[in-house]
């Protein structure tokens, strides 16, 4: 098995939720989804189907508990029904995990729920509520890990010389353009550091437009990074290393990172090197 990383590591220790136990020889071994769930996320799926069935489950189960506590059962048994059918799709959606399920048990909350018997009802209820918590506790933050975190493997931008670059190659180079800043300004290279800064302004330019790879149809989110903010930033730090004001260039270097880098990085990175580190070990084949 391929070593893990800190970032695997650090998030196995640290996530309850992740299903994990030590092999004798202390290695981490992880509980993985059968491959079957892939059918119900994206790509392969055109919507998350998975995850509206769980939302619809959810929302069925607090119907079902507020109007059996009014004593609405016809609209308790609406939503019963709703409750029913989407529970019995876990089992044929994903058959490796029946034994998860309580199939049976929803069978007797419709009869329950048309007998009127409340306080069965809430019985049945606690009980399935128990068989997805423990599901949850199993599988809920790898799963979301290997199909809910982005994937930047396939963005390619515009590189040097018009020549086509991955979305990660683009990303390597950034931290060489900061860092090439703040060595001209340490070495009073005025020419080198505002060759350093017009490339980093291009190439944060250049990565905003891989963001649209994912952010189609709302680009607030890339604005509030990468927009105008920052690109009144990057103008002052040239402005700046021109009239050689060392302290202010190093202060909006500093802002740059804090407010850029480490903001997206925040939102994007961990989940996405987690993913990385789970689909390049040897026993998890998607």
């Amino acid at each position: 098995m391929k070593q893990i990383s800190s970032t695997l590591l650090f998030l196995l220790l640290t996530l309850s939720s992740f299903s994990s136990h030590a092999s004798d020889n202390g290695s981490v071994i992880l509980d993985y989804p059968p491959q079957s769930i892939a059918n119900w996320y994206k790509p392969v799926n055109k919507r998350q189907a998975w995850l509206h069935t769980m939302f619809r489950l959810r929302r069925s189960m607090q119907a079902l508990t507020d109007y059996s506590d009014a004593g609405d059962f016809e609209k308790a048994e609406k939503w019963a029904a709703k409750l029913h059918k989407d529970y019995l799709s876990i089992s044929e959606m994903v058959p490796e995990w029946r034994e998860r399920t309580q199939n049976e048990l929803v069978d007797k909350l419709m009869a329950q729920v048309k007998a009127g018997d409340k306080a069965a009802i809430h019985t049945s209820l606690k009980r399935i509520g128990r068989s997805c918590v423990n599901c949850h506790d199993k599988s809920q933050a790898i799963v979301a890990a290997i199909y809910r975190s982005p994937d930047y493997s396939n963005i390619m931008l515009q590189g040097k010389k018009d020549k086509p670059e991955s979305f990660t190659d683009v990303m390597e180079e950034l931290p060489k353009y900061v860092n090439r800043v703040l060595i001209a300004i340490e070495d009073n290279n005025q020419t080198n550091a505002l060759r350093a800064s017009q490339d980093l302004a291009d190439n944060l330019d250049n990565l905003s437009l891989g963001c649209a790879a994912c952010h189609q149809k709302d680009q607030v989110p890339v604005e509030r990074i990468l927009g105008k903010d920052n690109r009144q930033r990057l103008a002052a730090l040239q402005q700046s290393i021109n009239s050689k004001q060392d302290k202010e260039s190093r202060h909006l270097i500093a802002e740059i990172g804090v407010n850029v880098c480490a903001r997206c990085h925040a939102v994007h990175r961990t989940l996405a090197d987690l993913r990385t580190d789970i689909l390049q070990l040897d026993s998890f084949a998607p």
